[in-house]
């Protein structure tokens, strides 16, 4: 009676970033190449970055279909946000935050940041609205039942650490009936769909896994941002769709 069910949604990117020049190789734009950082730990594309977590926050005039807290608002006052394992561009994107807006306690949660849980619950217990940042860290083994969101902000391809990630928020609190997943990459997050019935599947000795993914996507609502302000649920054929034609290779995951 207590479990917390899982809404998984896929924001838009605003083009301008996707189409920066920068990021028009064979790999496109990825948050890695967003969040790159020089020698000195500063951000090379700062600009963009500072307009990028704007939008994100929720802080800029944008549509909701680019800020979580303006889709979900009023619902995330306390998130964990998974980011690429590098802890000067951890502690850049909590500066940036912290510059946006006073409105969340940050805590960093990589290097010789926040080593203890007991440092997510205290700040969470002396301020309204937190968010935690990590790459790893208090991902595993860790309850924090405020949390109610998790970004996956992070280009990862480990189905381990992904989905560790996002069952974090889900510990039952009191008129906590939902917690939300934010995955800012709409391929990766149709991948780990895939890959998690995938292993389902074969564990299970079922030989039909669209019913698996079915059944998944029936559980774990999948939402993607559509051609206006509002998010269209996914179904399985745009799943199969995107893995049938994609660079998905199962054996990178």
């Amino acid at each position: 009676p207590d479990a917390v069910t899982l809404e998984t949604y896929v924001p838009a990117i605003d083009n301008k970033f996707i189409s920066n020049p920068n990021f028009t190789d064979e790999e496109g734009f990825t948050l890695k190449k967003l969040f790159a950082i020089d020698e000195n730990g500063k951000f090379i594309f700062g600009g963009e970055v500072r307009e990028f977590l704007k939008d994100v926050l929720g802080k800029s005039n944008k549509k909701s279909k680019f800020s979580p807290f303006r889709k979900i608002e009023g619902s995330l006052d306390h998130t964990m946000w998974l980011l690429d394992p590098n802890v000067q561009m951890i502690e850049a994107v909590g500066n940036m935050i912290k510059d946006i807006t006073s409105e969340y306690e940050v805590i960093i949660a990589s290097g010789s940041n926040s080593k203890d849980i007991q440092d997510v619950h205290n700040a969470i217990r002396n301020n309204k609205k937190t968010i935690t940042l990590t790459c790893g860290r208090f991902v595993e083994g860790t309850t924090v039942p405020e949390w109610t969101g998790v970004f996956v902000m992070s280009d990862t391809e480990s189905v381990e650490k992904y989905f560790q990630a996002i069952f974090r928020n889900t510990t039952p609190l009191k008129n906590k009936d939902i917690a939300y997943v934010f995955d800012f990459s709409l391929e990766r997050a149709f991948q780990m769909v895939f890959e998690f019935s995938r292993s389902q599947a074969e564990n299970t000795d079922t030989n039909d896994i669209q019913e698996v993914i079915r059944e998944w996507l029936d559980n774990n609502n999948v939402y993607r941002a559509g051609d206006g302000p509002s998010f269209e649920k996914i179904n399985i054929e745009e799943v199969l769709e995107l893995i049938n034609t994609g660079d998905y290779k199962s054996s990178t995951l």
